[in-house]
Order: structure tokens, then sequence, then C-alpha cells
């Protein structure tokens, strides 16, 4: 499940993200590619898709639109040892809300299906680091500023089909659920 930024994010995040290529040879989401994981379901039986897309279909009625807005970098795990650069996103809750939904109503209609349900922390995947970054690109990362950027409208949720390929994942977006109110994104 994720939420798509939209074609201005991609458009105002690409300079940065294509000189922050030219600069460090790290494994970079193309900036196609991005969006807000909201839930990993891993592999998920076609036999009961029905139940997911009614369950997420609930979860996106119940939720009001809102809108994310870019905070800055951050690393996963952490900066001690990061695996994964990210953007930080504040959306005062409603994105943290949302996800909440989306959990239950996976564990409530199909129970023992999905992935398991961590911490969920918004935020937007820039890199994955093939190597640990050196002291220098570590620091020269924790100094860098955050692209800026217009907010992010949510107005809807995306199953997304993560396919695995040499140049990283491909992402094909499978299902749309407006969220209350609105038009299907």
């Amino acid at each position: 499940m994720a939420v798509d930024p939209g074609e201005r994010f991609r458009a105002e995040v690409s300079p940065c993200l294509d000189a922050w290529r030219a600069r460090w040879d790290f494994g970079w989401v193309r900036t196609e590619q991005l969006h807000v994981t909201l839930r990993f379901l891993g592999e998920w039986p076609s036999d009961r898709l029905d139940d997911l897309h009614a369950g997420l279909s609930a979860a996106a009625g119940d939720s009001p639109p809102f809108s994310l807005q870019a905070g800055g970098l951050a690393a996963f795990p952490g900066w001690r040892r990061p695996r994964v650069l990210f953007l930080q996103l504040e959306s005062g809750g409603a994105l943290e809300a949302l996800a909440a939904r989306i959990a239950d109503e996976v564990a409530r209609r199909c129970p023992g299906l999905g992935a398991e349900a961590g911490g969920f922390r918004a935020h937007l995947t820039l890199a994955r680091f093939r190597a640990g970054p050196t002291p220098s690109e570590l620091e020269a990362l924790r100094r860098e500023a955050a692209p800026r950027v217009s907010g992010i409208d949510v107005t809807g949720i995306r199953l997304v089909q993560s396919t695995l390929a040499p140049g990283g994942a491909l992402h094909a977006t499978r299902a749309v659920f407006p969220l209350a109110g609105a038009a299907a994104p």
C-alpha cells in the first residue's frame, strides 16, 4: 500500500536527486518510482484479493484527504550504520492514522496474511546504500539540506505490486482507493 507523491513533487525533487546521483554512487530510487509506503504486504494469494480490496476500500473510506509536508533527511536504522536514506514526512498524524487503519483492516479481514506490521514511520525512500557510506560521505549527507518541495496532497491510496529487477524494484499500481469524499486519484 502506498501514496503516490504526484508529478509536481517528482518534478520538484528531481533536480536535487540528479545532483546527488552525480555526486554519490548509492542505489538511488528512480524518480518515477518514488512513493510513500503505508504497509508492505509481501506475497499475497490471488484468491484473497477481494478480501484485501474490501479492507483497503474500508480503510480509505474512513480517512479524509490530507497533506504531507517534507521534513529533513534521515537514515534507517540510523546515521551510525545507515542502510536507507529517506525524506521525513509530516502530516499531523493523518498518515500514521491511515497506516494504522490499513493494518487493522488487513489483520481483521485476512488474519495471518501479509507481512507483519512494524512500527510505522512516515518517510519517502530516496536511496539504499550498497555498502556503508564512507565517513566523509556520511558527514556530507548529514549536512545536506532536504529538497525544497511542495506538499503532497493525499486523496487516495494505491495497491502497488513490486517486482525485483537488476536496476531496482519496479512498482506498478494494481488498484486505487480514494479517501473519504475524494475523487479517485
